[in-house]
């Protein structure tokens, strides 16, 4: 049986603690060494507090290096976002809303 060249690759990745520890000083070595290893996806968590620690005030500054740094070196990302409010909810549906717009 053959089968068809597959676009999407096999979910093999690691979990990456973003939250002070690593420093963000060595991401970039790390990220490296995570693809050239041959993994594809970095795997991680954040606190929806942490990013909106105020109604409408967004702390996304390390989540959006997160995201260039993972596609720089050809990784996907895996975001848990853990919340217990509803602004995450909000937020959601306002870039869900937007994406749809935007096509």
């Amino acid at each position: 049986m053959k089968f068809k060249k597959i676009e999407v690759p096999f979910p093999i990745g690691v979990e990456y603690f973003r939250s002070g520890v690593p420093k963000r000083e060595v991401w970039e070595k790390d990220f490296f060494e995570i693809k050239r290893r041959g993994f594809n996806i970095v795997r991680t968590a954040s606190y929806w507090n942490w990013m909106e620690p105020s109604k409408g005030q967004y702390k996304l500054d390390d989540i959006d290096a997160f995201f260039d740094l993972a596609k720089d070196n050809g990784l996907y990302v895996w975001i848990d976002i853990i919340s217990i409010n509803e602004n995450l909810i909000l937020f959601i549906i306002k870039i869900l809303y937007h994406c749809s717009t935007n096509f």
